[in-house]
C-alpha cells in the first residue's frame, strides 16, 4: 500500500473519530455499495422478521432520539476496515424517520431537492439531538461529505457480522444473533 493510500486511510479514521462524537451522525455508504444491503439480500418476509426483531430489541422506540409510538425504520450500521477494504455489519438499529434521514444525508439531499423532505426540519432535528446550533450543521456536513469522497476511493467487500460476504451466504440467523446479542447487552 502506497503512502498516498496511507494518508487517505489516516484522514478517513480521523474524520470518523471526529464525526462519531455526535450522537446522530451520518456514515455515508460509498457509491460502489449503494443499495447493497440486507434488504437487497433477504426476501421481504425475511426482512420483515429482521426489522421486527430490531424494533423489539430497541423497545419499539428510536434508538437515537428515543421517540415512541412512531413508525420505525431499521438501519444497518457498518464498520469500515480501510486496510482490507471491508465494510462489515456491526449492528442494526430502530430509527425514526428524521434520525434515519440524517443517517442517509446524501439521499436526504435528493429528497429535499425533490420536495419530499423539509431541510429545516432535518437540520433542526440533528441540532436538537446533538445539542448544537444549526450553524454547526454546515461544518459537520462538509466533513461528512469529505469522508464520503475519501471512502469512494475504495471498493469495499460487504460482510455480515460473521465475516461472510452478504452475497455469498449471509444468513438471517447470523444477523438475528447479532440483534439478540445487542438486546442482551
Amino acid at each position: 500500500m502506497g503512502s498516498k493510500f496511507k494518508k487517505i486511510i489516516k484522514k478517513c479514521k480521523s474524520l470518523e473519530k471526529e464525526l462519531s462524537k455526535y450522537k446522530l451522525w451520518a456514515s455515508l455508504i460509498p457509491k460502489s455499495n449503494f443499495f447493497k444491503n440486507f434488504r437487497d439480500v433477504f426476501s421481504q418476509p425475511e426482512w420483515d422478521i429482521l426489522r421486527k426483531a430490531v424494533y423489539k430489541k430497541d423497545y419499539y422506540k428510536c434508538s437515537i432520539c428515543g421517540k415512541e409510538n412512531i413508525r420505525l425504520e431499521a438501519h444497518e450500521n457498518w464498520n469500515y476496515d480501510y486496510h482490507q477494504s471491508i465494510q462489515k455489519l456491526i449492528s442494526v438499529d430502530s430509527l425514526c424517520y428524521l434520525c434515519h434521514r440524517n443517517k442517509h444525508l446524501g439521499h436526504s439531499g435528493i429528497l429535499i431537492r425533490e420536495g419530499e423532505l423539509n431541510q429545516e426540519e432535518l437540520i433542526s432535528h440533528w441540532s436538537k439531538i446533538n445539542n448544537v446550533n444549526i450553524k454547526q450543521f454546515r461544518e459537520y456536513e462538509v466533513k461528512v461529505f469529505e469522508l464520503w469522497n475519501l471512502k469512494n476511493k475504495f471498493i469495499f467487500k460487504i460482510l455480515d457480522n460473521k465475516g461472510i460476504n452478504i452475497y455469498e451466504g449471509a444468513s438471517l440467523s447470523n444477523v438475528l444473533k447479532l440483534i439478540a446479542d445487542d438486546y442482551e447487552n
